[in-house]
């Protein structure tokens, strides 16, 4: 298979998805990542949206709208090409807090590359003012203060010199939430990820906790 969706009613919801994300370089990649793996795209009703590397296949929620789905079709592609590449920790292998960090890191890269790209489509037609994530906020503000810096020490900067470096702040912010608990598991009971994915880590290594 190329990837992709999977069935006919998939890839008519899935045109709409594709036609946002092929208007902005973030779309474009995560795209790429897409065919590059052959990830599969399935859609199913209330189950919520997530990456599955059992079968190698994204399922998103149907009650997204297109724009909101783009974006987090741009997340958890991301899970899947950490899991393509062999980027994500094996348990069994590395350390508790080793573990820990490289998925909240993991977790954190993909609601950075989601609150890109809805910053890139604001510079389009499509309208994504419905869709929010989790360290939007934070993240706006510390690219802002970034390239505010930036200008200040040089007015010459390039655009994408500024760019590069308000992302890069911007990025430590979010990585920082996730760290401090401030984004919290959509899981029940929602968890601060740092312990989630310590309580992951101890059942995979039969470590028995309270």
């Amino acid at each position: 298979g190329e990837g992709g969706p999977v069935s006919e009613d998939d890839t008519k919801r899935f045109e709409k998805i594709q036609a946002i994300l092929e208007t902005i370089p973030g779309g474009q990649d995560a795209l790429a990542t897409m065919k590059k793996y052959r990830i599969g795209v399935t859609y199913k009703a209330g189950v919520g949206s997530f990456y599955d590397p059992e079968t190698n296949t994204m399922v998103l929620d149907t009650a997204e709208n297109p724009e909101t789905s783009a974006l987090t079709f741009v997340h958890e592609i991301n899970h899947g090409k950490y899991h393509n590449e062999g980027l994500d920790p094996d348990a069994t292998t590395v350390t508790r807090d080793e573990y820990i960090k490289a998925r909240v890191e993991e977790e954190a890269e993909g609601a950075v590359l989601s609150i890109e790209a809805k910053m890139e489509l604001e510079g389009t037609t499509v309208d994504v003012s419905k869709a929010t994530f989790p360290q939007e906020q934070e993240y706006r503000q510390a690219y802002n203060d970034a390239i505010a810096a930036a200008k200040a020490k040089d007015p010459a900067a390039s655009k994408e010199d500024l760019n590069k470096i308000g992302r890069a702040a911007g990025k430590k912010r979010v990585v920082k939430g996730f760290y401090d608990g401030e984004v919290v598991t959509s899981t029940k009971p929602p968890t601060p990820y740092p312990e989630f994915y310590g309580k992951d880590w101890d059942n995979q290594n039969g470590v028995v906790t309270k």
